[in-house]
Parts: structure tokens; sequence; C-alpha cells
């Protein structure tokens, strides 16, 4: 083993190193052979990107990881061993008064050491997250050129609000839009057909780390289940100027702007002169009153019209795409660039393009708008394209809208059932992650997915709605 696997000689072959481990672990040779021929090849794959070597020598023997990240920290390897720390769950162990063999008391307490270990591997990560998403943004964004871009004269009026002083500024603007608009509306047609009786509403939130890979991708079954970000900023776009309102700074409940945030909207969302245009429209009120349960304005919103609904109801039977890029390739000429839909929308601050990108979002809502409700060639079009009311209700501790202000009978919905059909989705999807994370065959973590499906399926059954992710709300 020691020497035609694990040895490297000066023009030699390449280390069968997967091969070598199988034998080792097969006949438990690990504690006959010495450190620096075992454990230095294992540490120099994982910095080559193949960490799986580390994870399959080290699983289901704590003697041994505790061995490979004490080597790891005492080579200097301290990403590396982070990252081993939490693949193997280690923190969640006692690790007090343990005999390593290669740790001294000059090194500091080995918990402590493995504490600091995993935040550096965790910082590292991020960095490396952004550094490729910038990246990617860079060599994308000569693309954006061909894409629909925002009004020179919107362009420049777009406002991001983070603070007191910008929210009360803000608040005389959008105060203008509600004056000017009639005191109310029979009809979408006769709303969008008046300048200043629309406005286009959107959300961001920050992607959901655990589809990013790296230490988020290998989070355990047995850790609680990873919830969804809260909505970090919303978008309201009238005719001349867009407003992105920082949601992280302005809306936790702890924050003096909070009621003074949840007062402006409130005048916006509850006026039925205004009609609020929205994409997914019924999705991200739900995640906003998820993310922000003690505000009043995201429980109701009057006057809304989905354009994905109304697309959809109107092209049910022709199978045609109904997303927002497409429609806008469709129907005014150019797709929206979607490149930064993944950006990280929890940095602060936001970036100028992700300004630009998030405002054109709502923007172009009030322009398609009026475009689809003048199609001639898809009557059904502008007769799907009505206005409804939403609201939203607890039920069973999760967020659910009702449409055209009806409320859910309680009576109807057995709460202790939706809540355990929850549960159990929850837990069944962080079992089919731990055995992605843990390299199991394809068929196996295939039969647990049908197992998610049929879970959903009866939480719909019992709830009247789609399943989705908690949303953790926002904290300061």
């Amino acid at each position: 083993v020691r020497d035609n696997y694990l040895k490297r000689p000066p023009g030699g072959e390449p280390i069968k190193l997967s091969t070598c481990l199988r034998f080792v672990r097969m006949h438990d040779l690990a504690d006959r052979i010495a450190d620096e021929v075992l454990l230095t090849p294992v540490l120099y794959s994982m910095h080559d990107g193949q960490p799986q070597h580390a994870y399959n020598l080290g699983e289901g023997d704590v003697r041994l990881q505790l061995r490979l990240v004490s080597f790891a920290i005492c080579k200097g390897k301290r990403l590396a061993a982070g990252r081993l720390i939490e693949r193997f769950g280690l923190l969640d162990l006692g690790l007090e008064d343990l005999e390593l063999p290669c740790w001294s008391e000059a090194q500091g307490r080995f918990r402590d050491v493995c504490q600091a270990c995993v935040r550096e591997a965790e910082e590292a990560e991020e960095r490396e997250l952004r550094a490729a998403s910038d990246r990617k943004m860079a060599a994308a964004a000569e693309e954006d050129a061909c894409c629909l871009q925002l009004p020179e004269a919107v362009a420049a009026n777009v406002f991001l609000v983070s603070t007191e002083a910008e929210l009360q500024e803000i608040r005389v603007r959008l105060q203008s839009v509600v004056e000017s608009a009639p005191a109310d509306g029979p009809d979408a047609g006769t709303l969008l057909g008046r300048r200043g009786a629309a406005i286009g509403l959107d959300t961001e939130w920050k992607p959901f780390l655990e589809k990013r890979g790296g230490m988020q991708k290998h989070r355990r079954s047995s850790q609680s289940v990873v919830s969804m970000e809260p909505c970090s900023t919303l978008q309201v776009a009238a005719e001349d100027f867009v407003v992105v309102f920082d949601l992280l700074a302005l809306a936790p409940a702890d924050r003096g702007t909070a009621q003074t945030l949840s007062a402006i909207l409130t005048s916006l969302f509850n006026h039925r002169g205004i009609v609020k245009l929205g994409f997914g429209l019924q999705n991200d009120l739900q995640r906003l009153a998820a993310s922000y349960p003690h505000l009043d304005c995201f429980k109701q919103i009057y006057g809304t019209l989905d354009l994905q609904e109304a697309l959809m109801e109107a092209r049910r039977n022709k199978g045609q795409t109904t997303g927002l890029s497409s429609l806008c390739l469709e129907f005014l000429g150019s797709p929206l660039s979607k490149r930064l839909q993944t950006s990280d929308w929890g940095a602060r601050p936001l970036r100028p393009e992700q300004l630009s990108y998030a405002a054109l979002d709502a923007h172009c809502l009030l322009t398609l708008a009026r475009t689809l409700h003048s199609h001639d060639r898809e009557p059904a079009i502008k007769a799907a394209m009505r206005l409804q009311d939403l609201k939203v209700h607890s039920v069973a501790q999760k967020m659910v809208v009702s449409v055209a202000g009806v409320a859910l009978p309680a009576a109807t919905v057995d709460a202790e059932a939706v809540a355990k059909a929850s549960q159990d989705i929850a837990l069944k999807g962080s079992e089919i992650r731990a055995m992605k994370a843990a390299g199991k065959a394809k068929s196996a973590w295939q039969a647990e997915v049908a197992v998610l499906l049929q879970l959903k399926a009866r939480f719909r059954e019992l709830a009247g709605v789609d399943w989705v992710p908690p949303v953790s709300p926002a904290v300061s």
C-alpha cells in the first residue's frame, strides 16, 4: 500500500488514491499507516477539488475523522479542516479531553480551533461564491445590450430607500400617486388606460445557499430544516420613477421605520383606483407576509392584476411559455436579462446594476400589461385580465393567499394534519439532500423523491394550496 499507492516517485504514475483507500478501509489498515503517508494525499485531493476521498475515508469512523482533522490543522490546511469538521458533524461531539497524536496544548483547545476553522471555511466559501458570481456577471454583461432597458427618464429616477429620512422623502412622491388616481376603477382596462393609475410590484431575496454547493450542500439530515431567505427588497414602479425599498433595513420588527413603511404601502395597496401589477404576485405576497408577519401592509392588496395568471389562463391549452423574459421578447421586442436574478440580494450595499435590474423587473410590467390588453390577435388574454383582491391567512403557521377577498373557512382545514404533513415534507426533503451529499445511488434517492411528491399532493389536499418551504422572518 505504502510503496505502490500512496507514494508518487519522481516521474512515476499518478497515485491510485480511490483504489488505495478502498483497500485501507476494507482491511482496516488506517491505524497501521503513518499520517504523513496516508493523510497527505487525501488533503492534496481536497485541494484539487476532490473532497470525496476524505469523506469516504472518514465515513463512520470518528477516530479517523478526528485524526484527519487534527492532521490538516497541524499542516496549516485550516480550510480543509473546516470543511471536514462540518461534513462529519464533529462540533456536535464533546471534543473535550481528547488524546490526539499530533496535537499539543500550545495549539489551544481543540474544540476552539475547530470552531475557528469552520468559520474560516464558511467565509472562504462565501468569498469564492461571490467571486464566481462576479465573473459570471462580467462575462454576461455584454449580452445585456440586446435586452430590454429602462427608459432613460425612468433610469434617472430609481430611488433606493433604506433610512428614515429617505422613507419620508419618498412618502411625498408616492402620496402624489395616490392623490392623482381615481377613487375607484371598474375594471383593469379602465385603469390601464389612465396614466398614473397603475403600479408594478416585484420583490427580490437572497438565493438559497443549499443549491450553490460547498459546505451548504453537505448539511446533515439531523440538522434543522433550512428555511428560505426573507424578502430583501420590494420594488414599486410608477410611470416615471421606481422605488426600491430595502426591506432588510426598513422592515424588521425592531426598526422604527417598520410601521412607517407599512403605512406608506397600505395607502397604495388598499387604493382601488390603482391597479397593482405583478408576475406571480400571489407567491410574492405570501413570501412578504411570511418574512414580515408584523406588517399589516402585506396582509392584503386590493385591485391586483397578475399577468402570469392571466397568460396561463388564456393559453392553458396551447402549451406556450409564460416566463416574463420570453413574454417581453414576444410582446415588447426584447427579452429581460436574468443574469442578476440569483445575485446576492442579501449583501449590502446593493450594486447599481442590481438596482437597475430590480427596477426594470417592476417597471416593465406597466408596458407589458398595456400591450397585452390591446393585443387583438389573442382576445382571450384581454378577457383573462381581471382585477382581484388578495388576502393572506395563517393556516397551520403557514401563510396562505386567497383570491377575491374570500377567506379560507377555518372549519374546513385540519390545522394539525396540515402541520404534520408540512413537517413530513421538510424531513423527507432533508433526507433526500443528505443522500445526494453522501453520494448515494441515483435510484435510491429517486425513490424517495416519489414519496416526497406524494406527501406534497397530500398537503395540497389538506390545505388547498401548494407546499412551500418556510421563510425565515427578517432579523436586524
